[in-house]
């Protein structure tokens, strides 16, 4: 069960890869509610305590006489991943370092308090940030042991429409591996994790209502106790759904051909045919490929000797699949939902 789901999840990794290489991608972070942040102001990092929760002077004379509060400094091994003066392959190579052994208590607040940080910043510095931090993520989702905190901060991070949306959806994603590595009997958290990834399913403007349909998907293929006809149900609805984003539509129907879902042939053979952008009509060409019956066949035989260059590896491979599909007696048929 568990080849399945690489198998399925690579095959949409890579399908989505190689569409997007015909088109540029437009790349578009709640404080914790305590404890210090890491901020980066001109390169620097440093940190800003959170706001004493004190009574008033008038009230409380004892506050007067108080010092201030001193932010806890950054530990000397997360200085330079937090310092945006260095260059990103220095700020990874620090990462590394920090790989492989138990993160002290300061080290775990300052990287936290990093995610959580919005920092603004040119489109390209964003998408530095954003790679800087997503290799922080895989240290702390695929650490030792999941980290007590950690599935709050990621859900914060992605709640937070502030962030760089790019930050968001490797919430979601990082959400999903984190989901996989909590054991069975820790289910409180594993719930809230399933309560957001059905929550993203309304981002469809974006990339991060596929990110979390395809998430909830294999995890309902390794043995997660998900509702499977809502999931469906969504999934169709989601590929169906013109005013729904290119990259969601793309990742839905890829869904919907992994769960055989019946439902969706008739967008997938009418995107097949033609949709808004070459892209999604490759994804609904792959999944009429394993949706579709033998009155299909002339339609993906006409676009695999086309003259469009684009679609003709997708029409011949989704060819192939059906030709196959039609020859094994044992082959399933798509269900209906």
């Amino acid at each position: 069960m568990r080849a399945k789901v690489v198998i399925s999840t690579l095959l949409v990794a890579l399908l989505l890869a190689g569409v997007l290489v015909w088109r540029a991608a437009d790349h578009r972070e709640p404080r914790p509610a305590g404890g210090a942040v890491v901020a980066v102001s001109n390169g620097v990092p440093s940190t800003v305590a959170p706001p004493a929760v004190l009574k008033p002077a008038a009230t409380n004379p004892a506050v007067a006489a108080q010092p201030p509060m001193r932010p806890a400094p950054v530990p000397a091994a997360i200085r330079p991943i937090v310092a945006d003066q260095l260059h990103f392959i220095e700020r990874l190579a620090a990462v590394k370092k920090i790989s492989g052994r138990e993160l002290s208590p300061a080290e775990v607040k300052a990287l936290l308090g990093f995610l959580l940080n919005k920092a603004p910043g040119t489109p390209g510095e964003l998408m530095v940030e954003a790679a800087v931090k997503n290799e922080v993520l895989n240290r702390l989702v695929l650490g030792v042991r999941p980290l007590d905190g950690l599935t709050d901060v990621l859900i914060a991070l992605h709640h937070d429409r502030e962030q760089d949306a790019v930050m968001r959806d490797y919430a979601i994603q990082h959400l999903i591996v984190l989901h996989e590595r909590l054991p069975a009997a820790n289910s409180a958290e594993r719930e809230k994790i399933e309560l957001v990834l059905w929550e993203a399913l309304a981002e469809k403007d974006s990339s991060i209502a596929g990110t979390a349909l395809l998430g909830l998907h294999n995890l309902a293929l390794g043995g997660a106790q998900l509702d499977t006809t809502r999931l469906g149900e969504d999934a169709v609805a989601l590929a169906r759904d013109e005013s729904a984003g290119e990259l969601a539509r793309i990742t839905a129907l890829q869904v919907c051909a992994g769960r055989g879902l019946a439902e969706a042939l008739p967008s997938a053979t009418a995107l097949a045919g033609g949709a808004p952008t070459v892209p999604l009509q490759i994804s609904a060409i792959a999944a009429l490929g394993r949706l579709g019956s033998a009155r299909d066949l002339p339609a993906l035989t006409e676009l695999a000797g086309g003259t469009n260059a684009r679609l003709q590896p997708a029409a011949r491979t989704a060819l192939a699949t059906l030709r196959q599909r039609l020859a094994s007696p044992d082959a399933p048929a798509p269900s209906r939902n």
